[in-house]
């Protein structure tokens, strides 16, 4: 057996719970049985196989092969108005060595305060 971790909402970890206690199991048991169930249908369990497969070793047929969206390319414009480009450069100082002198700089600022 293969230990994992999972996150769950508060409102199915609850139900979870409930089920578990009216039936006597625990918590792990109870997910356990369930994902058992699920993935015990054969075609489900060869499915995953070839999906999961590692590709190294044997070749996944394309139309069985998980594809990824491909990404929309931006214009300019949409770039442009795009919040996160924006945010490049806010933190340029324009100082090339802040990173090793940056203690140095911190008291020079400090003293020109007072």
């Amino acid at each position: 057996m293969k230990r994992t971790q999972i996150y769950l909402s508060d409102a199915t970890h609850a139900a979870l719970r409930r089920v578990a206690t009216e039936q006597g199991k625990t918590i792990a048991t109870l997910a356990r049985e369930t994902l058992e169930a699920q993935f015990a249908k054969p075609r489900v369990l060869r499915e995953q196989a070839v999906l999961y497969a590692p590709t190294r070793s044997r070749r996944v047929k394309k139309s069985r092969a998980i594809k990824k969206p491909r990404a929309k390319k931006m214009t300019q414009a949409e770039l442009e108005a795009n919040p996160l480009y924006q945010m490049i450069g806010l933190g340029n100082s324009g100082l090339g060595d802040l990173a090793e002198r940056h203690d140095a700089y911190l008291l020079q600022r400090e003293r020109n305060r007072k």
